[in-house]
């Protein structure tokens, strides 16, 4: 059960996690506790480490290195691979580009913040079957990004200055935004948004979306399924336009907050609110 601090820094191969000369000790066992420091080197070989199960992972404030191998035209990415062990933390604070991979970790997942992606990536793309909770706070991060990958969380968590993108392998999930933008293609059981973006696509299905406040976009495929949508925010957005792709909502609760939607919306039943409010209605031309 020791605490092993990466380096990096071996004189023959510098960034394989697996050669010992890369860490302040031995490499890491079973139940040892992993810390990435600050001011240590990139993590670029000797990726395969899930077997191992860790009793802790933490990327500390300040670490500027690489984690994984980022794709070529060639080549899918390498993730460095972990196993950690049930109910034990995953803390990661990132500045440059990460490629990690949780395998069937059961645990809880937390982003303090990732670096910002480029143009069809991300400064953190995470694989895992078996995540309980995913939070992230400031930064880009793509769960089971890539079509083929699958990933899985049980609950989301968002933050302000957060973006994750979820593929459409990543199964459904409960989502709680309260600031940054959430762009969905697992599926949603049910989504709370107080602040931020919303964005179901692909074949995001949708059980029940609660909309707080900040803005909803539902470009989601027909078919996709929307069960239930309450509107219960004054500072909130439902917008039904951008795709113009046909789907049915089969149940629409409205208390107050903004409505935008086309005729390629189908609302089955719209109930609005039986408290006293003002609403005020304009066509879109």
């Amino acid at each position: 059960m020791a605490t092993c601090l990466w380096r990096g820094n071996d004189s023959s191969n510098p960034g394989d996690y697996s050669v010992a000369g890369n860490w302040s000790g031995a490499v890491p066992v079973a139940d040892d506790t992993v810390i990435i420091p600050a001011g240590s080197g990139n993590i670029t070989a000797g990726l395969n480490q899930a077997s191992i199960e860790l009793e802790e992972f933490t990327v500390q404030e300040g670490y500027t290195g690489r984690i994984g191998i980022r794709p070529t035209s060639g080549a899918a990415p390498t993730y460095l691979q972990l196993g950690i062990k049930t109910n034990s933390p995953c803390e990661l604070t990132l500045s440059n580009y990460a490629y990690i991979d949780v395998d069937n970790s059961d645990i809880d997942v937390t982003v303090f913040r990732a670096a910002q992606g480029t143009s069809g990536d991300y400064g953190l793309c995470l694989l895992g079957s078996a995540i309980q909770t995913l939070s992230v706070h400031q930064g880009s991060v793509g769960l089971g990004y890539q079509r083929g990958n699958l990933a899985d969380c049980d609950d989301i968590q968002l933050r302000a200055g957060a973006l994750l993108y979820r593929g459409a392998g990543a199964g459904s999930s409960a989502a709680t935004i309260m600031g940054g933008t959430l762009i969905d293609a697992g599926g949603i059981s049910q989504c709370d948004i107080y602040s931020g973006v919303f964005k179901a696509v692909e074949t995001c299905p949708l059980t029940t979306l609660n909309c707080y406040g900040g803005r909803s976009i539902l470009n989601n495929v027909a078919g996709s399924g929307v069960t239930t949508v309450n509107l219960k925010g004054a500072n909130a957005t439902l917008d039904l336009s951008q795709s113009g792709i046909p789907r049915t909502i089969v149940t629409l609760n409205y208390d107050e907050g903004r409505l935008i939607k086309t005729p390629a919306t189908t609302i089955t039943n719209f109930n609005i609110s039986s408290l006293a409010f003002d609403m005020s209605c304009a066509t879109l031309r």
